[in-house]
């Protein structure tokens, strides 16, 4: 497989382990929760390289970290009938029109979403096997659509 891919176990285990950092890091504060559809064969697709972690590192930092009380992360991996990978990304962070207003009493200038966003703008210009054919952004869910890619058609 190219180097520009991974297939989709991969991409979970590296989510798995940014996220088990990022929960080390901030003392265990959230929790994390992993959904995969039954029967969903992660050997059978690929995905480009670190395509969701942006998605899951703004959820902690600027979701979950900024509030009070349980924080709660879950990323789903689905399939649908029009051979589409589907990844959500859901927390119960503070929303993202608090979040910039928190942003906006410092001076954090995050890059993460703005750069995944045009990454996916760009490569849906090209006539790439795996390629986001939506992205919804709502305060605390991201859901993004792929093409569905099988490992053995790269």
């Amino acid at each position: 497989m190219s180097a520009n891919f991974l297939s989709w176990r991969e991409e979970v285990e590296i989510l798995q382990l940014y996220v088990e950092l990022e929960s080390l890091r901030f003392y265990d504060t959230f929790e994390f929760k992993l959904n995969l559809q039954p029967g969903l064969d992660l050997d059978e697709y690929k995905v480009q390289t670190l395509l969701l972690q942006p998605f899951v590192e703004n959820a902690i930092w600027h979701g979950l970290l900024h509030r009070e009380g349980t924080r709660k992360l879950s990323v789903q991996f689905n399939t649908n009938g029009d051979d589409q990978l589907i990844c959500t990304i859901e927390d119960n962070g503070i929303g993202r029109e608090e979040a910039l207003r928190t942003r906006n009493t410092g001076f954090h200038t995050g890059k993460g979403m703005s750069s995944s966003k045009e990454r996916l703008v760009l490569l849906k210009n090209i006539p790439l096997p795996i390629i986001a054919t939506s992205i919804r952004i709502c305060p605390a869910l991201v859901k993004i659509v792929m093409r569905a890619t099988r490992i053995n058609s790269l």
